[in-house]
């Protein structure tokens, strides 16, 4: 049986699970939490997209309202394109103007409203 492959990606190294792309080093909890994220906020809708920037601050944001342990926005970018890849089938494209700047972003999602009452209030 041959270990498992590590991959680079900047400066992020992670490795390849049954549950999609995980840090290497990650602290416990942290899997989970991005994975209960996608599954509650985040969906697919036609003719909507997110930024990179949107996604991460909903992300974090989610994590203090649940009381999450949070990836760092910088392993959070790093896995960002293949979670989003694997759950939603869509690749991160460059097209994209928010305040007057062009943004990274991923076309044909959006977030889903929280419920009222979840979480505590940060």
């Amino acid at each position: 049986m041959q270990p498992k492959k590590h991959y680079l990606s900047g400066t992020f190294r992670g490795f390849r699970t049954f549950r999609g792309i995980v840090a290497v080093g990650s602290l416990p909890g942290q899997q989970d939490a991005i994975d209960r994220f996608w599954n509650e906020r985040v969906e697919s809708q036609k003719g909507c997209d997110l930024t990179t920037e949107e996604l991460f601050g909903a992300y974090a944001q989610f994590c203090v309202r649940h009381g999450l342990p949070a990836y760092p926005e910088g392993e959070f970018q790093g896995l960002l394109p293949d979670q989003i890849r694997e759950r939603f089938g869509v690749n991160k494209l460059h097209s994209i103007l928010r305040d007057q700047k062009a943004r990274r972003r991923f076309a044909n999602i959006r977030l889903r409203a929280e419920p009222p009452g979840t979480g505590s209030a940060p």
